[in-house]
């Protein structure tokens, strides 16, 4: 169980949205600081929380009778449930702009689809036709046990970090730090902050970087339930 976790949480910190997180402060330094401290303090809720599932070997839906009772237990899971789905159709679109760039670099003419959707919508056709084909690529595998395609898993945790890091040489290679990724840009400027705007800045990454996690913090049993003892659950949360 401790090593097909610890694959999941590589590619979990790997994800698109995790790096956005670095664009929340004003320097690089700032975002990083914020990003680690919001992630240490949730380490601690998920060892706390994740050590009853490893313990008891008991998912979130059974511990959270304990808290809330028998009927409005009912409620936590169903707001959990709800806050699934809008978060599954947020990841969903953010791989719909991954695969707009694929279709874009392997026929230019995909950025000249006409758009056949009023322009008051914030999507185009273009936008739908792309979310729908990453809707297609991911449902089979939804369909599969996740038990069932840890190989797959193990395949991810080798080629995204090489992704992520050829992303990076690129990056590196195309402009020099001075100068921004973003077309008709020039030279980027030091963004200066001080005493409560900084603080409050600070505090806006801050809470990002404790939202991605914080509602997997509460059913972290689901996951630590399968492992064979509670110090698994501590060593991965370390590692």
């Amino acid at each position: 169980m401790a090593t097909g976790a610890i694959k999941i949480w590589i590619l979990s910190l790997l994800h698109r949205e995790r790096g956005l997180l670095g664009t929340l402060s004003p320097t690089g330094r700032q975002a990083l600081t914020a990003i680690a401290v919001g992630y240490l303090l949730i380490a601690i809720v998920m060892v706390l929380n994740g050590t009853v599932g490893a313990r008891l070997h008991v998912g979130f839906p059974v511990l959270n009778r304990s808290s809330f009772g028998f009927w409005f237990s009912y409620f936590s899971v169903i707001s959990r449930v709800i806050l699934a789905m809008f978060w599954f159709g947020i990841l969903t679109f953010s791989g719909s702009e991954s695969v707009y760039q694929m279709l874009k670099a392997v026929w230019p003419s995909t950025a000249r689809i006409p758009n056949h959707l009023p322009a008051s919508s914030p999507v185009t056709t273009r936008d739908m036709m792309c979310y729908f084909l990453y809707w297609l690529i991911q449902f089979p595998l939804i369909l599969v046990p996740p038990q069932k395609i840890r190989h797959f898993f193990t395949f991810k945790s080798i080629i995204v970090p090489c992704a992520w890091f050829a992303m990076l040489v690129w990056a590196m290679v195309r402009v020099p730090s001075s100068k921004s990724l973003a077309p008709n840009k020039g030279p980027l400027t030091q963004t200066t902050l001080s005493g409560s705007t900084l603080a409050w800045a600070w505090l806006n990454a801050l809470n990002s970087s404790l939202g991605l996690y914080s509602t997997l913090s509460i059913n972290i049993p689901d996951f630590t339930r399968y492992a064979k003892n509670e110090r698994a659950c501590v060593n991965i949360k370390i590692t």
